[in-house]
């Protein structure tokens, strides 16, 4: 499933399907794939935030931390959960 999509899944550029997987692994962890607080965050720190800073601080400001490849790897089936 592709919830966060910057980029199509067949884009060679694994740096924004690492920040996809991320992201959507917030949601998965709320309990609620739909859950209104993380998706309100979303919009805050992704979404309509644009260029008004750089993207790394912008995604730790959403989730607090830097991007972990874990998900991405997880999504791939290169790792276990």
């Amino acid at each position: 499933m592709e919830f966060l999509v910057m980029l199509p899944p067949s884009s060679s550029n694994k740096s924004f399907q690492v920040l996809d997987a991320d992201v959507f692994a917030a949601f998965e962890e709320s309990g609620n794939v739909f859950d209104p607080d993380v998706a309100s965050k979303a919009r805050q720190y992704i979404y309509s935030s644009g260029n008004t800073e750089a993207p790394d601080e912008l995604f730790r400001s959403f989730r607090g931390r830097d991007p972990d490849i874990k998900f991405l790897l997880e999504k791939l089936g290169l790792a276990n959960n």
